[in-house]
């Protein structure tokens, strides 16, 4: 039978949980990248254009048929992501600009429609949205389509053509089929066009199909193309993004990509970095390939990165190598890889391992989908696209005599907060020094800006960068929230713009109308997949964007706009503050002098004289220049810090000044300087005290503060000599929190390690201290049960709610008795709630508190088997304001049990994105599995609480279902009641 007992405590104290870093990364092991070489299947030279297009027309139905129905939504093939990709979901992102910047961003040049579905109808969802702006013409490639545009006026050049005009008469799958995809590039440093496409996954080899022009102005009725085939066997080929590059002796001249391989139907088998010989292409002669397949990065694969894109006509130096980027949202990290293509022995041809960068600020791509203003329907919000680097990776190579690095900008999607999409944009500086050796070892790179554009609580996503002659960034991006139907805005920054901040916004068009689709199975609207941000070949400042958005409300009623603007300083004589160092100095004073090598480089013919200074300094401190007046770029001047130990403070921010009066202009380096004294002292530890026995097995260490400590590493150990250390964590405060679950019934040693710039302090005295059994007090202690439930008979104190609820008794699966409470995994969208009554908590001085409860799932599983697998999934939630409030209980709070997944991305399941008991590896056959959720409940001592266990799935594929039984709530107390002997 039932039986329960409810106790009344008092609210204590409690203590808040630290930020803290895992010392320590799981990464997986990967195998080495395989090249391929080989040739083009097929190649031609193309009759003029105006033929090309007579002969699509002529055969559409026969060319095309089947293959572009009304309303076709592309499939976006997506590999199943990893624990490791979703590990970085649950923190937030740091660096978040949640304003509009100081200075306003120019006004639109030009705006104009391009390509809206009514022209090309059936042109599918998404429209891969793609363009680039030519010396006379704007050409917008979409999936199936493709057109001109006068740059002057914005007039359509003749009609929307067919996306695979360009190879009519090409014979082949290139004639055959129009698949979409495509990518149009315009070869600045050649002047000519570049057009591909891959073909359908219906075939059994992929390939990708090229036709680049013999002249730039595409509008010539003379013009006509080399046409290439390149195969690549067994593999669907799907989402290659192109990027342009080459040297200034041509040694790497290449147009370089990155596909997703995939097994049809569905089986992702790698990334592929792929390059194709452009000299030879533009020439028309046969054409090699060189590819790496299955190429790795920082312990995961490179599923949505990008090759870098040359913009503008200035080349790298000789025998640079092709840089690959992509984001790293675990790691905080950016990957990067170098590709360097031997066209003379493609055998010999290589790509570096991935070089991880970590970024300045910490961000997650944990982010919502992007949610429509009414009137959209339930569930009908926007593809988020986060954890990929928006196309395209945009490079600047400057004059050498400038001596100023390559500069490289991308952008992706990043949590703002809330999980509110916002735009994370970086500029990176690369080097290479061609000293020898290995060309892809001397490859440098560094973060020279970076920033997250979320100044209001719209979703800003599918972004596009860039950067023109004078360094200055172009981005632009869709915009849409639950008051702000699918726009394009666009912002951006010049060199005397704060650090790390973009401009005010402006919209390239406001969008009138939503896009209403939702798939079959409740999958959130296809969109974009890609838009473009370009700069202009002549003037090589005026930005060029193209972005989709919605003008009228239907099922697939997409728009893409394409607009201009131009910074007017662009063009004008500059000049830059820079360091080839850290902007964050860490500083100990014991080493002597502070120093720091302060770069100037000059653009546009400046020849005027920079004084040097610095911002005010505290105290005493001050800043002197080994040369304070510079008259000759590129220049180097030694920065010393003077008399830090007179400043007071431990973290100080100090902006390097130049000025110049003819012109008259002003630049600024920011740097942070962390200053440490000398070594510090070891800490005093407190909790767990020496030889503490029934610790937890998640323990929270706690220490006191120690002077000038700017962190603290603490290392748990099985033994008092740390010979066998099993963690080892770094705190910034004093207090940290252990990741993983102890054994129960051990003894541990413990001790931390104070640190600064100057060095480590010796190691803190050992403690030590003995686990307990999760959810059984010690030995010395009674069990005070607050609350307790078999879930037998009489069950009406517990609440069903939510969405399409089935949680009843159950007497097919149980731990005790003959009943526990289920909730089946439906095959269809639900969000299931079982609450329990109102709980009060022990107080804290009958820590440890604990929740214990039998939890037995078996659920939809990914492929039929999987732990990662996580589509209906289930989840513990705690309100402790009267049920008005429920959040969920963290994997930190899990003793025993805990989640074992993150639920995978589908708008259907409303519990998407978050930590929950997924399917099992193997389910038995009957209710013998004796599993126990045990939960520290020491952080809500002393409150009235409420739990929720909330099951979600999504809408299609069910299974059994949730089975929870024996719920309880307990403290420990003290058994020796009276101390005097007396009983």
């Amino acid at each position: 039978m039932k039986k329960k007992t409810l106790m009344t405590g008092i609210v204590a104290a409690l203590l808040a949980a630290p930020t803290q870093e895992v010392s320590a990364k799981n990464e997986q092991s990967v195998s080495a990248p395989v090249l391929q070489h080989g040739r083009a299947v097929r190649h031609d030279k193309s009759a003029p254009l105006p033929e090309l297009i007579r002969l699509t027309q002529e055969n559409t139905e026969l060319v095309n048929q089947n293959l572009k129905p009304a309303d076709y939504v592309y499939p976006n093939f997506t590999e199943h992501p990893t624990k490791i990709q979703q590990a970085d979901m649950l923190k937030g992102s740091e660096g978040v600009q949640d304003f509009r910047g100081i200075n306003n961003v120019p006004a639109v040049g030009i705006s104009f429609d391009g390509i809206g579905q009514s022209d090309a109808p059936g042109g599918g969802l998404p429209p891969d949205t793609n363009g680039d702006v030519g010396t006379t013409h704007y050409v917008q490639y979409i999936n199936t389509d493709w057109a001109i545009y006068e740059k002057a006026t914005g007039n359509l050049v003749g009609t929307v053509q067919e996306g695979n005009t360009f190879w009519a008469g090409f014979g082949g799958p290139c004639e055959t089929n129009n698949a979409g995809d495509p990518i149009v590039l315009f070869d600045k440093t050649a002047q000519v066009w570049v057009f591909s496409q891959f073909i359908s996954g219906s075939n059994p080899n992929g390939s990708q199909c090229f036709a680049v022009s013999d002249r730039a102005d595409i509008t010539d009725p003379a013009v006509t193309f080399n046409r290439y085939q390149f195969e690549f066997p067994g593999v669907f080929n799907d989402y290659p993004h192109i990027g342009i590059w080459t040297d200034e002796n041509g040694s790497r001249s290449g147009y370089y990509f990155v596909t997703h391989d995939f097994q049809l139907p569905s089986t992702f088998l790698g990334a592929s970095f792929s390059v194709v010989e452009r000299d030879e292409m533009i020439a028309g002669n046969p054409a090699e390939f060189v590819r790496f397949e299955n190429v790795q990065g920082g312990g995961s694969h490179a599923y949505g990165a990008l090759p870098a894109h040359l913009e503008g006509d200035v080349l790298p130096a000789g025998d640079t190598c092709a840089p690959f980027v992509h984001t790293r949202a675990d790691l905080d990290a950016y990957l990067f890889w170098n590709l360097c293509v031997d066209w003379t022995t493609p055998a010999n041809s290589t790509i570096s391992a991935a070089t991880i960068l970590s970024a300045g600020d910490i961000y997650s791509a944990g982010v919502n989908t992007v949610p429509q203003p009414a009137p959209a329907p339930s569930g009908a919000n926007l593809d988020n696209f986060s954890g990929r680097t928006m196309y395209r990776a945009s490079a600047r190579a400057y004059p050498s005599a400038s001596g100023l690095p390559i500069d490289m900008a991308i952008n992706h999607v990043a949590d703002a907060g809330d999980g509110i999409a916002g735009v994370k944009w970086v500029n990176f500086s690369m080097r290479y020094d061609g000293l020898g050796g290995s060309p892809a070892d001397n490859f440098s790179v560094k973060i020279r800006d970076e920033g997250l554009f979320s100044p209001d609580d719209d979703y800003r996503w599918m972004g596009a960068i860039s950067i023109d002659q004078n360094r200055n960034l172009g981005l632009a991006y869709s915009v849409s929230s639950l008051t702000t139907f699918p726009s394009v805005r666009y912002t951006g920054r010049t060199g005397d713009d704060p650090t790390g901040q973009m401009r005010s916004e402006a919209s390239c068009v406001v969008g009138t109308g939503v896009q209403t689709f939702v798939d079959s199975s409740g999958r959130a609207g296809r969109w974009g997949d890609y838009s473009s941000m370009s700069v202009d070949p002549v003037d090589q400042c005026t930005f060029w964007m193209t972005v989709e958005y919605v003008a009228n409300t239907g099922a697939v009623d997409w728009e893409n706009r394409i607009c201009s603007f131009t910074f007017p300083e662009c063009g004008n004589p500059e000049f830059y503050v820079e360091t080839e160092d850290s902007t964050d100095l860490a500083v100990c004073l014991a080493d002597g002098a502070v120093t720091l090598d302060v770069d100037l480089y000059a653009l546009g013919g400046f020849t005027g004289t920079v004084n040097m200074s610095s911002s005010t300094m505290p105290g005493g401190s001050s800043v002197s220049f080994s040369n304070i007046a510079v008259n000759s770029f590129p220049s180097t001047t030694t920065a010393t810090f003077n008399d830090l130990d007179q400043a007071g403070v431990s973290e100080l921010a100090v902006s390097i000044l130049g000025d110049s009066v003819a012109p008259n202009l002003s630049r600024s380096l920011d740097l942070n300087l962390q200053v440490s004294i000398d070594t510090p002292v070891a800490a005093t530890l407190s909790l767990p005290a020496d030889a503490a026995v029934g610790t937890s097995v998640r323990p929270v260490f706690e220490w006191n503060a120690v002077s000038d400590a700017l962190s603290y590493r603490i290392e748990v150990a099985t033994d008092a000599g740390f010979t066998n250390i099993i963690e080892t964590g770094t705190a910034g405060t004093t207090s940290y929190a252990m990741v993983a679950s102890l054994a129960s019934n051990t003894q541990y040693y413990w001790r931390v390690i104070s640190q600064n710039n100057c060095d480590n302090s010796v190691p803190s005295a050992t403690f030590s201290f003995t686990t307990g059994e999760p959810g059984v007090c010690a030995d010395s202690f009674a069990t005070n049960t607050a609350f307790a439930d078999d879930m037998e008979g009489d069950v009406s104190d517990w609440t069903v709610s939510g969405t399409g609820s089935t949680w009843t008794q159950s007497g097919v699966r149980f731990n005790s008795g003959v009943t526990s409470f289920k909730a089946t995994d439906v095959a269809s969208s639900s969000d299931q709630y079982l609450t329990s009554p109102s709980i009060n908590i022990p107080t804290i001085d009958q820590s440890p508190i604990t929740l214990s409860f039998w939890n037995f799932q078996n659920m939809e599983a990914f492929n039929g088997t999987g732990s990662d697998a996580c589509w209906d999934a289930g989840l513990l939630e705690i309100s402790t304001d009267g049920g008005n409030n429920y959040v969920p209980i963290d994997n930190t709070k899990m003793l025993t049990d805990p989640y074992n997944g993150l639920v995978t991305s589908n708008p259907a399941n409303a519990i998407t994105g978050m930590e929950a008991w997924c399917a099992d590896d193997a389910v038995p056959a009957s209710g013998d599995q004796e599993v126990v959720a045990v939960v520290d409940l020491d952080a809500y001592a002393g409150q009235t609480a409420q739990f929720r266990f909330r099951l979600g799935t999504d809408s299609a594929v069910g299974d059994e279902g949730w089975y929870i039984d024996d719920v309880s709530v307990q403290g420990c107390i003290n058994d020796v009641i009276f101390k005097d002997g007396f009983e």
